[in-house]
């Protein structure tokens, strides 16, 4: 189990990071002799289910037997997404997924093919540059854009502070990252705040703008009773949004480049390629038994996309670049994870 409160933390994303989290897990297979296993990841003690089987278990039983499981972190640094300040917020998240939907990506098209222009030419106009921090201002900017806030640059060393603090140990003491993390989102529920206000104002002198962004189809909806929904949650919303979109597409967005620049014969054919995510956290909602184990109530459960795309018994050769493999009819049910 590792460490008191560490645990095998440290371990497992400095394996992460390297993409050794296969080894990880055999290595743990091996000793327990069961593809299920306890261990101890940022603070929690997590069960690990492994396998397209243990996949399909969780996903065919999220909201009955697990619901997704918020790490300590990211209830501290943002505390409204834990406890929504109104029951108009399940409403709004559906109203933003309608937004969001395909159909309606496809009208920004433009503007993101825009967008990427103006950034290659203020960020790329130099023989060097550093992927990973271009990629995440180029997202930042992106999605700011998509509602109209203006105050990016006021926010890039916040969304930097938050995404170290979210992957930190949970503990807030003055000068950790987790303290930098939660100053840092304050900051930016702020910023948004004070847009979501100038946006009211403009709206009662009946000066909404004639392009129709994210950030006005949230002030303007109203629910089933026809009621506008608070700012707060409109807030807490729009943070969701700018946190989706940096942490995990950065680093979507650097590996996707990484290896095609690697792999130049692959380039052409992986157009339509999207990367994977690394797995994510369920809870367990009532005792239940899976394999043998019994899985108390409140039980953390990890899964992650390595234990099936890194196996050779689902993928021969998970080491080779070969994105054709996931394509192919006889890949078992859930042992690819696709991100999204």
């Amino acid at each position: 189990m590792g460490w008191p409160l560490i645990g095998k933390t440290f371990e497992y994303i400095s394996k992460r990071r390297r993409g050794l989290t296969y080894e990880f897990l055999t290595e743990r297979w091996n000793k327990y002799s069961s593809p299920i296993f306890k261990t101890s990841l940022i603070g929690e003690t997590v069960v690990i289910f492994s396998g397209a089987k243990g996949t399909k278990f969780l996903f065919s039983n999220d909201k009955r037997l697990v619901h997704v499981w918020r790490r300590s972190t990211i209830k501290k640094i943002f505390p409204k997404m834990e406890k929504p300040s109104s029951e108009h917020s399940h409403t709004l998240r559906k109203l933003l997924r309608s937004i969001l939907k395909i159909d309606v990506r496809r009208e920004y098209i433009g503007f993101i093919n825009e967008a990427t222009k103006n950034h290659l030419q203020a960020y790329w106009n130099c023989k060097q540059v550093s992927l990973s921090d271009t990629a995440a201002i180029y997202l930042l900017n992106l999605s700011c854009n998509f509602f109209s806030f203006k105050k990016i640059k006021k926010i890039q060393k916040d969304m930097q502070d938050i995404d170290k603090g979210l992957r930190s140990i949970p503990i807030n003491l003055s000068g950790t990252a987790l303290n930098r993390a939660i100053k840092a989102a304050r900051h930016i529920q702020k910023e948004l705040e004070e847009t979501i206000r100038q946006r009211r104002i403009d709206l009662s002198g009946h000066d909404s703008s004639s392009v129709m962004d994210i950030m006005w189809h949230l002030i303007l909806a109203t629910n089933e009773n026809g009621q506008s929904f608070f700012d707060e949650d409109i807030e807490s919303n729009l943070a969701s949004l700018l946190l989706g979109s940096y942490s995990t597409m950065q680093s979507t967005v650097t590996s996707i480049m990484k290896y095609l620049a690697e792999f130049p014969d692959v380039y052409e054919s992986v157009l339509k390629e999207q990367n994977e995510i690394a797995g994510s956290f369920r809870e367990a909602m009532t005792d239940f038994i899976y394999e043998g184990y019994l899985i108390p109530k409140g039980s953390k459960i990890h899964w992650t996309s390595d234990a099936t795309h890194k196996n050779p018994n689902y993928f021969p050769n998970p080491g080779n670049l070969d994105p054709s493999r996931f394509l192919k009819d006889e890949v078992t049910t859930y042992a690819f994870i696709p991100f999204g």
